[in-house]
């Protein structure tokens, strides 16, 4: 529908079911109207490309070898099963809700990094912080989780420009280390990203049948989507404005995350409304502690870094036990959080020899290394950081309580000079950064 809002104002409306398109195929198509527009709008002519029809594609797939593809999947998934589900026996609603979250503690740029410096892909990294919070809810160091992939095979001439519905969703499976790193664990995957990329066409079907699994066995019971589409959007020149687009998004699963990276990594993610919110803010906040935590100190095993993941919401006779678990939780997350402080101060201080208990003062620290650990401590944790941290924490301690906290406002921005005497009282004072 082409709906006219005012002069110069459209409204275009556009549904179709997924069974038609895949998102890849969508953003081809609204790339053909964005030309078509900027044609019609400027007196041009303009007629749509010819493309190679989705039929002969899925032709071409028919004749594949499915008995090598058999084998293949039978290997990758030979330590994947039986698997225990984690998010379906929570799940037990035909409903879902809808979350926005956007990893905040870094940048995009400092992911790229990692990946660069380890020859990986952003995704891999991504992965292995999912497959690490799976281990840890599975209690199990194999597990697998479902991964939307394009489907468009490589070896089939023009297949990204094609229309069509190509998307497939696959296992993934991963087999976690605990003392691996997670720029380790995500090497493994990267591997294994570069094996499933030749078997993307395969059904879910046809891999469950292939790997003799019960009847009852789900392949998967999480989905991961990476957003990786053509660029649709208008541009600086056009004679017309176009607003956000937006979609709507279902899940097969219990619970489906999709990953854009943009200058920050945001999640959207969809999850049965039998799963409860403070659940599914958790598990986010975990996932984005993790990866900010392999930022920043890479030699952090996946053991460590898995300490953080809680255990899934449990009944009330198990609470005692539970509470247990939070109190060992919270030692853990206290611990990463003072090795992180360790590593800034040895780089600032340029020493190695450093005791929790020890003031960053009595370690040589002065007032122009004090400006460059704070900036550092900015940088890396992502919060204000006000310079009387080091009066008020002058230790490695002292200073990890100030960001596990939340209650930054607990830090006053007043210095005290000089506290008690017979003088008048002096107060020096600048307007607060926002």
């Amino acid at each position: 529908s082409y709906i006219k809002l005012s002069d110069d104002r459209y409204r275009f409306l556009w549904t179709c079911h997924h069974i038609l398109l895949d998102g890849w195929s969508s953003a081809l198509i609204l790339g053909h109207i964005f030309d078509y527009c900027r044609a019609n709008l400027t007196g041009t002519a303009y007629s749509f490309p010819a493309s190679t029809p989705f039929k002969d594609y899925v032709f071409w797939e028919q004749d594949l070898p499915k008995i090598r593809q058999a084998r293949r999947w039978r290997t990758l998934l030979k330590e994947s099963y039986p698997q225990e589900s984690v998010f379906r026996n929570h799940a037990n609603s035909d409903e879902y809700t809808n979350y926005d979250f956007h990893c905040s503690s870094f940048k995009s740029d400092e992911l790229s990094d990692l990946s660069r410096k380890n020859q990986i892909s952003s995704s891999a990294l991504i992965f292995a912080a999912w497959g690490l919070i799976l281990s840890r809810l599975s209690k199990s160091e194999n597990c697998v989780f479902g991964l939307t992939v394009s489907g468009r095979n490589n070896e089939f001439k023009d297949s990204e420009s094609m229309i069509g519905m190509f998307a497939n969703t696959v296992p993934f499976p991963v087999q976690v280390s605990a003392q691996n790193t997670l720029p380790q664990l995500a090497k493994a995957i990267f591997k294994t990203q570069e094996e499933i990329q030749t078997l993307e066409t395969s059904p879910a079907a046809d891999i469950h049948k292939w790997c003799e699994l019960p009847s009852k066995q789900v392949l998967f019971d999480s989905l991961l989507v990476i957003g990786n589409y053509p660029q649709t959007q208008a541009n600086e020149n056009d004679p017309f404005i176009v607003e956000p687009i937006s979609g709507q998004l279902s899940s097969p699963t219990p619970i489906t995350l999709s990953f854009e990276i943009t200058d920050r990594l945001q999640i959207s993610v969809i999850a049965d409304k039998s799963i409860p919110t403070d659940w599914v803010e958790v598990l986010a906040s975990c996932f984005e502690t993790i990866l900010r935590n392999a930022i920043s100190s890479e030699h952090i095993t996946c053991d460590e870094l898995g300490n953080i993941v809680p255990e899934p919401p449990q009944h009330s006779n198990e609470q005692s036990e539970h509470d247990d678990k939070d109190a060992k939780e919270a030692k853990t997350v206290v611990r990463i959080e003072q090795e992180l402080i360790r590593d800034i101060w040895a780089d600032i201080l340029e020493t190695t020899e450093i005791g929790p208990d020890d003031s960053f003062f009595d370690l040589g620290g002065n007032s122009l290394l004090s400006a460059r650990l704070i900036e550092k401590l900015q940088t890396v944790f992502q919060r204000p950081v006000p310079f009387n941290i080091l009066f008020d924490a002058p230790t490695v301690h002292s200073m990890s309580e100030y960001f596990i906290s939340t209650d930054v406002d607990k830090w006053p921005i007043l210095i005290p000079l000089q506290k008690g005497g017979d003088g008048p009282p002096l107060f020096l004072f600048h307007e607060r950064a926002r």
